[in-house]
């Protein structure tokens, strides 16, 4: 179905449409990254979409934090494909660097 986007387009919900919106936004690491992605903005963006968080408590043990960790990086580096595969809009590569660098500033706290 086709929805009219801030520009005033109908746009498709197809993965590019997706990425261009979620693309749109200012992902705020202070704010554990939430954003509305009920209104996106740009030409080409469907104007919603659903948003997958993951919360992990602190107090597991590092080394089970860290194996946790170290799956959510192979899944950035190198499930793009798969996750495509099965319908889902991928992290991007800038966003997955923004989510790491905020893991290194949390475990330093």
């Amino acid at each position: 179905m086709s929805l009219q986007n801030q520009t005033g387009t109908f746009v498709r919900p197809d993965p590019e449409a997706f990425q261009a919106g979620l693309a749109t936004i200012d992902w705020d690491a202070t704010q554990g990254f939430y954003a509305d992605t009920t209104n996106l903005a740009g030409a080409g963006a469907y104007p919603m979409a659903v948003v997958t968080y993951v919360v992990l408590p602190r107090n597991r043990g590092q080394g089970r934090i860290k194996r946790v960790l170290d799956l959510f990086r192979l899944a950035f580096r190198q499930g793009a494909q798969q996750a495509a595969g099965l319908g889902y809009i991928p992290v991007s590569p800038q966003l997955a660097r923004q989510i790491e660098a905020y893991w290194r500033n949390a475990s330093a706290r």
